[in-house]
C-alpha cells in the first residue's frame, strides 16, 4: 500500500521545522546580542577606568600644587618657629647662669670702686698687693683697665686719649711674673714727652 502525502501533516512539519529554524535563529540572535553586550560592558569599563585613572592624576597633580605652594612653606615656617622656641628656651635655661654672672661682675665692680686706692698703689708702687680682694687679685687685668679708663661717660674728641694713655702704661709697667697670684711688675721705661694729634706750627 502506498503511503499518501497527508498535506496536515506536511503542514505540521513544515510548521514544525520553521519553529525550529526560527527558535535557533533567535538562539543565535540571543548569542550575538548578549556577547555584544558583554563586549560594551567591557568596553564602558575600560573607559570608566581610564576616566577615574586621569581623575586621580589630576587630583594627585592638584595635591602636589597645594603642597608645593602652601604646605611647604607652612612646614618651613613650622621648623623656624621651632628653631626660634628652642632659642628662647635655651636662653631663659641659660639666664640663671647669666644672671649669677651678671652679680658677680656687680660685685668685682664695686669691690673694685671700694678699693681703688689700694689698687693704685699696688700698680705704681707694688705696695699691698697681698691685702687686695681675691676677686680681684684673680681678676686684676680688668681692674686696672677699669681704674684706667675709669667711666666712659665723660667726652669723647677725635682721638681716645685714655685708650691711648692705658696703651702706653701697659707698656711701661710690665708684669714679671707667670703666675697670676703673684703681683710683681717691673718699669720697661720712663715717659718724657707725649704728644697726641699734630703738632702746633
Amino acid at each position: 500500500m502506498e503511503q499518501q502525502n497527508n498535506p496536515v501533516k506536511d503542514r505540521a512539519d513544515g510548521l514544525i521545522d520553521q519553529i525550529i529554524s526560527n527558535q535557533s535563529a533567535e538562539k543565535n540572535e540571543a548569542n550575538i546580542t548578549q556577547e555584544n553586550e558583554g563586549q560594551v560592558l567591557i568596553t564602558t569599563a575600560r573607559v570608566v577606568s581610564i576616566r577615574y585613572k586621569i581623575y586621580v592624576l589630576l587630583l594627585l597633580v592638584l595635591v602636589g600644587f597645594f603642597a608645593y605652594d602652601y604646605v611647604q612653606p607652612a612646614y618651613y615656617d613650622y621648623l623656624d618657629t621651632n628653631a626660634k622656641l628652642s632659642n628662647i628656651t635655651m636662653e631663659i635655661n641659660d639666664f640663671p647662669n647669666k644672671k649669677l654672672k651678671f652679680e658677680a661682675d656687680r660685685k668685682l665692680v664695686t669691690t673694685i670702686t671700694q678699693q681703688q686706692n689700694q689698687i693704685i698703689s699696688c700698680l705704681n708702687y707694688q705696695l699691698g698687693c697681698a691685702q687686695l680682694d681675691k676677686a680681684i687679685q684673680n681678676n686684676f687685668g680688668i681692674a686696672r683697665s677699669y681704674i684706667q679708663l675709669n667711666t666712659l661717660s665723660t667726652p669723647k674728641m677725635l682721638v681716645d686719649e685714655k685708650k691711648i694713655l692705658a696703651n702706653i702704661n701697659e707698656f711701661l709697667i710690665k708684669k714679671t711674673s707667670k703666675d697670676p697670684g703673684v703681683v710683681s711688675r717691673s718699669k720697661n721705661g720712663n715717659i718724657n714727652n707725649i704728644a697726641i694729634g699734630e703738632p702746633k706750627a
